[in-house]
């Protein structure tokens, strides 16, 4: 497969580090920079080399996806062999792909199979599995291992790819990819300011208690505020949904199948046919919402990617944002980009998918001693005893303490845009449209307004829902062309001005639900019946 010429920088700048004698080194590629075409790149260039290669992923269920997109990325399959389980070892073979999950079961692999490189995919997760120890350490620390991720970051404060790892190669950054249309860009709607309430929800390996974080999201008000905002915002969208807990994704996936639309669940113990096939249905549009916890964000492999992402779990790992958001970034044909409705508030918390995230190998910090920050405090209402905050009851005066009531929010969610120039210029156009309507000016008279601002023209990006948003109802594409029509009327213009009005605020979807034969014909009747000869 040709690589872009950017890909073809990262392998040069790889190359160069193993030629000065680099054995420990990250490769960090956002989605979309083609983490796997550049694994396979490297892959067949030391089979080529008679050399042999050891490829692992986290978990057992993404190893026999992992290698068909190697092969298909020109792996050869008769060399390829498998460490999982279910399949036979076939060491003899140079390549192997396997899990971490079966490394931890056979030990003998790292011991006795020779290989030339090591490759770690999602390293912030693998090169910490206790399988993997042994690579970091004599005698196989002067053995190469490259680590791929596209977040090289740890939660546990006192961990950092800086202990494992010396030397780091980056692709693209996301905005650039998005520049050169290699990723679709995102739209994000949220709360405008807080999220779901976490308050008193406890932090267990660096995020949210799993089960306290279920208690607070699984919620009858939130689920039915989740599907309201998508049938508001997303309605007809293909959709992944992201849930705290199997059940959290199953109510989920209820709501909206009790809303009337056609949702599924996808979980780790889902059978790889079956999820397969709730794939293809979803692709299909026989589905629109396919919910689930981690399987979405980590194996889901489908060329369409999401149409809109549905974030109902708050997550304090920078990662698990990351990873939700790429899976709505691929792009399609079939995609006009993807809506981000996010009802847990990590895009506030985080920042987009695009944002710079400055990548370095940290080191993780030294553990706090006596001292730290120890066990989280309150004072007792009545007598200001200070007592663990998790305490109901004091026990100095007895006195019942107030629990806090957890805030529901089930107001509507609102369009969140982080570059402040993009904001500035959508609201600007916005109120320049606006005036043109009420002053029955052409919208040239608009585009002109734009280019003598921002030096510019407005982008169809920039012009698309503009005045009616991501989803429009019904009758707002006749509303919009009858409003430009009176204006094309006073002016003498023709039907096509009227037209390109309505092309640039609705995407081509809405418009195939617009009777287009109908609105000409009550556009020329208007037309014929006032135009001033």
């Amino acid at each position: 497969m040709k690589l872009f010429p950017d890909q073809e920088r990262v392998i040069d700048d790889l190359y160069a580090l193993i030629d000065d004698g680099a054995k420990k080194i990250v490769l960090q590629a956002a989605t979309g920079a083609g983490k796997t075409v550049l694994a396979s790149h490297v892959m067949r260039d030391v089979w080529e080399a008679d050399g042999r290669v050891l490829f692992l992923v986290h978990l057992d269920q993404l190893v026999i996806q992992t290698a068909e997109k190697l092969i298909a990325y020109g792996l050869p399959a008769d060399q390829i062999g498998y460490i999982t389980g279910g399949r036979k070892p076939q060491y003899d073979r140079p390549i192997q792909i396997g899990s971490v999950q079966t490394l931890a079961r056979r030990k003998e692999v790292l011991g006795f199979y020779q290989w030339d490189c090591c490759i770690l995919d999602e390293m912030h997760v693998t090169a910490w599995a206790t399988a993997c120890a042994p690579l970091f350490e004599p005698p196989m620390a002067d053995q190469l291992v490259i680590g791929l991720s596209a977040t090289p970051i740890r939660l546990k404060k006192t961990e950092g790819p800086g202990d494992k790892f010396t030397h780091m190669v980056k692709a693209p950054p996301v905005h650039e990819l998005m520049e050169q249309g290699r990723l679709c860009r995102l739209r994000y709607y949220g709360f405008n300011v807080g999220a779901i309430d976490t308050a008193g929800v406890k932090t267990q390996a660096g995020d949210f208690k799993t089960d306290e974080l279920e208690q607070a999201c699984d919620r009858p008000e939130l689920l039915d505020h989740a599907v309201g905002q998508w049938k508001r915002l997303a309605h007809g969208r293909r959709t992944l949904a992201f849930g705290v807990t199997v059940k959290h994704a199953q109510d989920l996936a209820g709501a909206f199948n009790t809303a009337g639309v056609a949702a599924a669940t996808v979980t780790g113990e889902t059978p790889r046919d079956e999820r397969q096939e709730i794939y293809r249905q979803l692709e299909a549009k026989e589905i629109l919402v396919v919910t689930s916890v981690n399987v979405l964000s980590i194996g889901f492999d489908s060329p369409l990617g999401g149409e809109c992402l549905l974030l109902c779990r708050p997550t304090k790992s920078l990662a698990v944002h990351l990873q939700q958001l790429g899976r709505g970034a691929r792009v399609h044909p079939d995609k006009d980009g993807c809506l981000v409705l996010d009802q847990a508030g990590n895009c506030l918390k985080h920042g987009p998918l695009e944002a710079d995230n400055p990548w370095e190998l940290r080191k993780g910090l030294e553990p706090e001693g006596p001292g730290g920050a120890g066990f989280p405090m309150r004072q007792c209402e009545e007598c200001g005893f200070l007592m663990p905050a998790q305490a109901r009851v004091c026990p100095e005066c007895g006195a019942a303490q107030p629990v806090k009531e957890k805030q529901i929010r089930t107001d509507a969610l609102v369009e969140l845009v982080f570059d402040k120039a993009e904001r500035k210029q959508r609201s600007q156009l916005q109120r320049w449209i606006l005036k043109a309507m009420s002053n029955g000016y052409l919208q040239g008279w608009v585009a002109k307004q734009y280019e003598q601002k921002f030096g510019t023209l407005p982008t169809a990006e920039m012009w698309r829902g503009t005045v009616y948003g991501p989803s429009p109802r019904p009758e707002d594409g006749a509303h919009y062309m009858a409003a430009w029509g009176q204006i094309c009327r006073r002016k003498n213009r023709t039907w096509t001005v009227a037209l390109t009005a309505l092309t640039r605020e609705f995407d081509p979807d809405y418009l195939d639900t617009q009777d287009l034969g109908a609105l000409r014909q009550a556009w020329e009747e208007t037309y014929a019946a006032h135009r001033v000869i």
